[in-house]
């Protein structure tokens, strides 16, 4: 997670966001974040193991959005096991409830 190289901390004053990964509209993550640097997450999802998840990353900006440039660099799936499989839900966005 991060911000885009080049956001405005110093210009803009940007005073962060908070990075957010649902699974199923429960939290699994939430990273408060307001410094110029990339920084890797990780969330282990054994539980979900042989369930149809939704899995949202959501960006929110705190008391302001100016100069928030957040980024979900390189987002990646791992999933081990024999049976391991991965579908994309079409208009899955669609089907989420708003927030």
């Amino acid at each position: 997670i991060g911000f885009k190289d080049g956001a405005g901390f110093v210009e803009a004053k940007s005073d962060g966001c908070v990075f957010t990964v649902l699974v199923n509209g429960e939290e699994v993550l939430r990273r408060d974040y307001a410094t110029q640097e990339w920084l890797p997450e990780s969330i282990d999802l054994t539980r979900f193991a042989g369930k149809t998840v939704a899995l949202t990353l959501r960006t929110e900006p705190k008391k302001t959005s100016a100069a928030d440039w957040a980024c979900w660099a390189k987002p990646a799936l791992w999933i081990t096991g024999d049976e391991a499989a991965v579908r994309a839900i079409p208009q899955a966005s669609a089907a989420l409830p708003p927030h």
